[in-house]
């Protein structure tokens, strides 16, 4: 499944993504084992990648937002940053601070960083 509090966090719904989550059933509850499958995470965040890759040119924010999490759900997320700084200084995060009423360039970056710090990705 995804991670749904990232559904219209950066874009409007129909092009949000969500990082992945996998759940164990423990004890009669769902808990969130997402860390324990690297393996998964990666695939997903590749994909990720990949799809940003061919939709440059279009809404990537929500894109971004579910790669970079998982970026950081693997230990990885200065990797992740840096990719995102360079799509940043390609203006492909929208210009100025806002965008269709969602974060844009630089401001977007600073606000992803807060929503990923507050929902336990960094």
């Amino acid at each position: 499944s995804g991670d749904d509090r990232f559904a219209s966090a950066f874009t409007p719904y129909a092009y949000s993504l969500l990082p992945i989550q996998i759940w164990r059933l423990r004890s009669g509850r769902l808990v969130d084992a997402t860390r324990s499958y690297p393996g998964a995470v990666a695939q997903h965040a590749r994909e990720l990648w990949r799809l940003y890759e061919r939709m440059r040119s279009g809404e990537v924010r929500g894109i971004l937002a579910a790669y970079l999490a998982d970026e950081a759900l693997l230990g990885r997320e200065d990797r992740g940053w840096l990719r995102l700084e360079r799509v940043s200084e390609r203006g492909e995060l929208g210009r100025g601070l806002e965008e269709d009423g969602f974060p844009a360039g630089r401001h977007y970056l600073a606000e992803l960083q807060r929503f990923l710090a507050r929902s336990g990705y960094l």
